[in-house]
């Protein structure tokens, strides 16, 4: 089912992944918490490596008795295409999330948000090429936010463009994308249960809870050949797929040979759908997911 290849660098959480001028194009932070970018000609080898100054984690500090550990966790940065450019956002360390245009120098100063997340954030282009960002609130709560902009320039928050959705909780970074002319939202819920929300441009409608799909990570979606398709890692840590989405819809598939410790990613390239993840050891992989 799957026709892949496990790459030799290593990501500490989940990956990115794009299409962008007839290739792959990759994001993931490294074992030393720098977000790193390249891309890929046919999605079996990377090329163009850099290793930016950007970094993207949260802390974590738990109190046992007498004792207090802090723990640094990993957290993924998020790509997406406006006009002709390639954007990158991730949560920084003081839990601020930022943008940068990929193809910039990899120490340009990035544009910092006012908003404040808990987990990873989501990008995707809405109509006029209009960047959305998705992401977790730090109190826990979905938002989404749409900038606008053009190619000389950084986009900037629309007035009025922020949604705070109160019906979607979520520990982890929420999945967002345009399929069909709507932006779509997907959520892992406190109970673990993947939730879809389609149209979510305000007035939306009420959300689907998919009852067969439970994670304990973030998940994927993405629109492919007009269908909405959906992955997650399962609790038993091998990711799930649904192709068509929408409701009513079928049921989805277990990928045997992927398993991971993080949320995958998916994407849309040359008439394949894509599928990125980092395995249990920590390795990319990247494969096509055949029918």
């Amino acid at each position: 089912m799957l026709d892949g290849v496990r790459l030799d660098e290593k990501s500490s959480a989940a990956v990115a992944v794009t299409s962008w001028h007839d290739q792959l194009y990759l994001a993931w932070t490294g074992t030393d918490l720098h977000i790193n970018l390249a891309s890929s000609p046919d999605g079996r080898e990377i090329v163009g490596k850099r290793r930016t100054a950007q970094r993207s984690y949260t802390q974590v500090t738990t109190s046992t008795g007498q004792s207090t550990t802090t723990q640094t966790i990993a957290l993924a940065p998020s790509l997406a295409v406006s006009g002709e450019r390639l954007y990158l956002a991730w949560r920084g360390g003081d839990s601020a999330l930022n943008l940068l245009a990929a193809e910039q120098s990899a120490y340009a100063a990035p544009v910092t948000l006012a908003e404040r997340s808990g987990d990873s954030p989501s990008l995707t282009t809405a109509g006029n090429d209009n960047l959305v960002l998705a992401w977790t609130g730090t109190d826990r709560h979905v938002n989404l936010l749409t900038l606008a902009g053009d190619s000389s320039s950084m986009p900037v928050p629309l007035s009025g463009a922020e949604t705070r959705f109160e019906e979607a909780k979520s520990s982890h970074g929420p999945a967002l994308c345009s399929h069909q002319g709507h932006l779509v939202v997907a959520w892992t819920g406190t109970d673990r249960h993947i939730n879809i929300l389609t149209g979510a441009e305000s007035p939306y409608g009420a959300p689907a809870r998919l009852e067969e799909a439970r994670s304990g990570s973030a998940p994927a979606v993405c629109s492919h050949q007009g269908h909405l398709v959906v992955a997650w890692t399962g609790t038993d840590r091998h990711i799930n797929i649904l192709t068509g989405a929408e409701s009513p819809h079928g049921a989805p598939a277990r990928l045997e040979e992927a398993r991971s410790g993080s949320a995958p990613a998916l994407c849309s390239h040359q008439g394949s759908l894509i599928i990125a993840w980092p395995g249990t050891d920590h390795h990319l992989n990247v494969a096509r997911l055949q029918s």
